[in-house]
């Protein structure tokens, strides 16, 4: 398919969207290689892309900050993305406790969550922390 002003208009708006480049590049008739040669081959077409995308991306965060105001979980939801690191389930479910000293590993999962406790509300009542210990063999 040829590459017109139309079809790089309804890219930037599917892109707007939220729709991915695959989505887009579908939409307006094109494969997913056609799009990424377009873009190898303008920089300007490139930077449109990202600005939509980024678009969209802000109009999700404000969606997901304003139901944040209602409902804890979306700030919970928000933070386990946006400070992964900090806030995930995965960096605070598995633990792996070693002490140098020791010919024990202790082995803690918790499921607690870490923006339920923030925020003073109880974890529900799945929510458990678990320790195992085994001897090193050495």
């Amino acid at each position: 398919m040829k590459r017109t002003d139309a079809r790089i208009a309804a890219l930037v708006e599917a892109l707007r969207a939220g729709a991915t480049r695959r989505a887009a590049a579908a939409a307006v008739g094109i494969s997913e290689d056609t799009l990424k040669r377009w873009e190898l081959g303008s920089p300007t077409l490139r930077a449109d892309f990202e600005k939509a995308e980024a678009e969209a991306m802000l109009q999700a965060v404000e969606c997901i900050r304003k139901a944040a105001l209602v409902d804890w979980r979306a700030a919970a939801w928000w933070l386990e993305r946006r400070g992964s690191r900090e806030w995930s389930r995965a960096a605070n479910e598995a633990r792996l406790l070693i002490q140098p000293e020791a010919r024990e590993v202790e082995v803690r999962v918790s499921f607690e969550d870490p923006a339920a406790s923030l925020l003073g509300v109880a974890p529900e009542s799945g929510a458990s922390t678990r320790a195992r210990t085994k001897e090193i063999e050495g």
